[in-house]
C-alpha cells in the first residue's frame, strides 16, 4: 500500500511583507520540495498545499490522520504560525516532520526547534538547502508506515529468553505494530530435514566460489548451512513473517539444530532480508531500520573497546558483504570460517570497508529506548580471538563505556556505513524514545 504523506508550506498572504519577501512563490516551492521527496520515496503519493491559516489547518487534522500516513511542514515564513497547530497535536502515532526553508521561515523553525527540545514532542526537525535532506528525513514517514508491515520468525525452545520476552513483544507491537511467530528448534529441524542436499548444492557451491578461500568447514558444512537457509526461508514464508532470529548458540550447543544460521543470514541481509542470531528481535527492529531506512545492511556485532588504540572494534561471525549499501554495487571480499567460539560449523569473516564514517545504534522495543554513536572504519582486525568478523573504529572510546548501559542494551549494536545520526535521532524522536548518546 502506498505511503501517503501530506506536504504543508506555511505561507504569508499575498501582499503581506515580510520573509522571505512579499509575495513569493510558494506553490514553485512547494513543486520542488514534492520533486526531492517524490525520487527518494518514487512509491509514494504526496499531496501539497499551500496554508497561511492556522485554523483551517486545525480544521483539517483530523481528516488528515485518517487520510494520510504523515505530514511534512515547510517553515517557509514565520507568520502566520501554523506550525503551532501541528506542534499541540503532535503524538507518536502520526508521524510530523517540520523543515525548515532557510532564509524563509528561520524563526518560525528555531521556535519549532527550542519547543520539541524543551517539551520533548515527537516530532523530527531538519532545515537544509538541500532539499535531499528535507526528503530523507520526511522518508521516515515511509519507513514507519512499511514496520507496520513486517513479522519477525523466533526459533527458540527457551521461552524465558530475555531477547524475546512477552512484554518486549507486545510492545513491538503496540508501538511499532510488528507481529512475531514464535517456533521450537524442532519446527525447525523438521523444516531442515525437508530440505535436500540437490536444493542446496547450488548455494553452497555459489558462497564458496565467491570466497577468498573456504579455511575450516568442508563442502559438507555448507551444504548443511545453505539447507537451513532454504529451510528458514521456507519455514518464513509459510508462516507468513518477513524477517527471522534464530537462538543460535543454546540450539546448536545442544544439537537440537544442525548447523549454525551464520552463512543463512549472510544471504539475507545481502539481498535486503533481515535474518539476525541469537533471538534477538531488538537488534531485528535495529536493522530492519537500517535496510529499510538508511538502504543499507546493519551489522550485529559483540562491541569490543580498547582504550589503547582509541577504537571500538565490533566482533560477529556473520556480516554482509555489501554493507555500502544496496544501491551500491561493490561488494566485500570474505572468508567462510568456522564459528570461533567452538571452531565449529561454518560462519563468515568479511574483509569491511575503511575509512569511511559508521554509525552504531540499537533500540530496545520494551523499554523504547534508543542508543546512538559514530565513528571511522579504520582496519579489520585479524587476531584470532573473538568472533570472525572484527571491524576496528576510531571513536570517543571512553564517553562510550561512560555511557554504556548493558541493563537497557545488552551487548548486541547494529552498525551501519554513513552518518546516519540526524535522521536517526529523528526516528528516536518521533517515537517518544528515550535518547542514550554514548558518545557525547
Amino acid at each position: 500500500m502506498k505511503t501517503k504523506i501530506k506536504l504543508v508550506m506555511q505561507a504569508k498572504p499575498e501582499n503581506v511583507a515580510g520573509w522571505p519577501h512579499i509575495n513569493f512563490n510558494y506553490e514553485q516551492a512547494a513543486e520542488q520540495i514534492v520533486s526531492a521527496l517524490q525520487a527518494r520515496m518514487p512509491q509514494a503519493e504526496i499531496t501539497a498545499l499551500v496554508c497561511s491559516d492556522p485554523e483551517a489547518a486545525r480544521a483539517a487534522l483530523p481528516e488528515d490522520k485518517k487520510n494520510y500516513d504523515g505530514i511534512v511542514l515547510i517553515t517557509a515564513t514565520n507568520n502566520p504560525t501554523v506550525h503551532n497547530v501541528y506542534l499541540d497535536a503532535a503524538t507518536t502515532d502520526f508521524p510530523l516532520v517540520i523543515a525548515g526553508l532557510p532564509h524563509a521561515g528561520d524563526g518560525a523553525f528555531l521556535n519549532v526547534a527550542t519547543r520539541v527540545r524543551k517539551q520533548k514532542l515527537p516530532v523530527a526537525t531538519v532545515s537544509s538547502m538541500d532539499y535531499g535532506d528535507i526528503a530523507e528525513t520526511a522518508q521516515l514517514i515511509e519507513l514507519l508506515k512499511k514496520l507496520k508491515e513486517e513479522s519477525i520468525l523466533i526459533f527458540s525452545d527457551d521461552t524465558q529468553n530475555g531477547m524475546f520476552r512477552e512484554a518486549k513483544r507486545t510492545m513491538l507491537k503496540n508501538h511499532w505494530g510488528i507481529d512475531t511467530v514464535l517456533l521450537s528448534g524442532s519446527d525447525l529441524q523438521a523444516a531442515y530435514d525437508s530440505i535436500s542436499e540437490k536444493q542446496a548444492r547450488p548455494l553452497a557451491e555459489k558462497w564458496a566460489k565467491n570466497a577468498i578461500r573456504v579455511v575450516e568447514p568442508d563442502a559438507a558444512e555448507l551444504i548443511k548451512s545453505a539447507r537451513l537457509y532454504h529451510a528458514l526461508q521456507e519455514m518464513k514464508e509459510k508462516n507468513g513473517c518477513t524477517a527471522v532470529t534464530v537462538d543460535c548458540l543454546s540450539l546448536f550447543y545442544s544439537k537440537r539444530m544442525q548447523a549454525y544460521p551464520c552463512l543463512s543470514f549472510f544471504e539475507m541481509l545481502n539481498n535486503g532480508q533481515v535474518g539476525i542470531c541469537e533471538a534477538d528481535i531488538d537488534s531485528v527492529l535495529t536493522t530492519m531500520i537500517a535496510v529499510y531506512g538508511c538502504g543499507r545492511p546493519g551489522f550485529v556485532s559483540d562491541p569490543v573497546l580498547d582504550t589503547s588504540s582509541g577504537q571500538i572494534i565490533y566482533d560477529h561471525c556473520v556480516c554482509s558483504n555489501r554493507m555500502l549499501g544496496y544501491q551500491d554495487a561493490r561488494a566485500s571480499e570474505y572468508y567462510i570460517r568456522s564459528h570461533a567460539e567452538d571452531q565449529k560449523g561454518a560462519s563468515v569473516q568479511t574483509l569491511l570497508p575503511l575509512n569511511l564514517p559508521v554509525t552504531t545504534v540499537k533500540l530496545n522495543a520494551g523499554d523504547n529506548a534508543f542508543s546512538i554513536h559514530t565513528g571511522m572504519a579504520v582496519g579489520n582486525v585479524s587476531l584470532d580471538r573473538g568472533c570472525r568478523t572484527k571491524l576496528a573504529a576510531q571513536a570517543n572510546v571512553e564517553n562510550i563505556i561512560d555511557r554504556w548501559d548493558m541493563e537497557v542494551f545488552g551487548w548486541h549494536k547494529v552498525t551501519l556505513y554513513g552518518n546516519w545520526r540526524a535522521k536517526l535521532l529523528n526516528l528516536a524522536r518521533l517515537k517518544g524514545m528515550t535518547i542514550y548518546d554514548e558518545d557525547r
